[in-house]
């Protein structure tokens, strides 16, 4: 039976993880070794899965998420290492009781195996090193204190590359804190912006287009310095709507917004549109075009003040 290798973990922000692989850097790791995996904190370690239940596994730690009341503030430093049981250099990473919480949860039973070592939370710097490079480590650095945030809760899965030792991939990621619902008839619509398509969101993407070669991440269609979202929309556990946007400084693209095809004329690509304009305002973007599309016809964007500014392309001003 084909299996997977998964772990769940925190990544560190864009600032705090430029410092943490500076240190890394510093301590001898190469580009390689930086591009096996980004800074992390480590909430479930490694297990072997069915790859049948990787989408059970995901959902279960998307609930997870939910368990902490949003971002964790984490305090990193100083620098330790587990020595000389495992001769490692690390950050420590203070406790807080909402790590402690998240971990519990993200524990899901697919994922659980014996473990002969407590939960230490920590940011690996070296998995190994010599005894005089350690101590050095630990002496110049012992003052070292770093303020990271992580919004986002990851589950992982090791992906082995010819001519190396593999890398770390994302299986999907979820923010953490409250869900974001929206009224929708007698129910609630949840849409949730990713980095990542993620498993639920990838099988209706694959469905409805019919391919099986769509990739976790989205394109950046707008500039390679920029950044994008996926948004998908749930009713209960099934994803019923997915969108994909990016953005570089003030301007935005709306990719497309797709619904299954059980339930399209309810709302939800009118939803999508309103939460990616939310989105989108609030990092200060001041245009976002989209391509007029079935499920984006003319009359829906300009209900949403979208105006023809090209052929087949519309435009909303966010802000001046």
């Amino acid at each position: 039976m084909p299996r997977r290798r998964l772990a769940v973990a925190l990544l560190l922000d864009r600032e705090s993880s430029l410092v943490v692989d500076l240190l890394r850097r510093a301590l001898g790791a190469t580009d390689a070794d930086l591009e096996r995996i980004p800074p992390h904190v480590t909430l479930v370690p490694p297990s072997q899965v069915p790859t049948e239940t990787v989408p059970h596994v995901w959902e279960e730690v998307r609930v997870a998420a939910r368990r902490v009341g949003g971002p964790l503030q984490l305090e990193l430093g100083p620098v330790a290492t587990f020595a000389p049981t495992t001769p490692t250099i690390h950050l420590r990473v203070g406790t807080d009781p909402g790590l402690h919480a998240l971990r519990a949860a993200a524990s899901v039973d697919a994922l659980t195996r014996p473990r002969s070592l407590d939960f230490v939370p920590h940011v690996t710097l070296r998995q190994e090193a010599d005894e005089h490079r350690i101590q050095a480590a630990v002496e110049a650095l012992a003052d070292l204190r770093i303020v990271a945030e992580a919004r986002r809760l990851w589950l992982m899965q090791f992906q082995p590359q010819a001519g190396s030792g593999g890398r770390w991939e994302p299986v999907g990621d979820v923010s953490l804190g409250p869900l974001h619902e929206r009224p929708f008839g007698l129910q609630t619509l949840e849409v949730a912006a990713s980095v990542t398509r993620g498993p639920s969101a990838l099988a209706l993407l694959r469905d409805v287009l019919g391919r099986n070669d769509i990739g976790v991440a989205p394109p950046l269609l707008v500039h390679p310095g920029g950044r994008a979202r996926v948004l998908a929309a749930r009713v209960g556990p099934h994803v019923v709507g997915v969108a994909e946007m990016s953005w570089f400084e003030g301007d935005g693209l709306l990719h497309y917004v797709t619904v299954g095809p059980d339930h399209r004329g309810e709302g939800i690509g009118r939803a999508l549109v309103r939460e990616a304009i939310d989105l989108l305002a609030v990092r200060r973007v001041r245009h976002l075009d989209a391509r007029s599309t079935p499920d984006l016809p003319p009359a829906l964007l300009e209900a949403y003040g979208f105006r023809p500014v090209s052929d087949g392309t519309w435009r909303i001003t966010l802000a001046e």
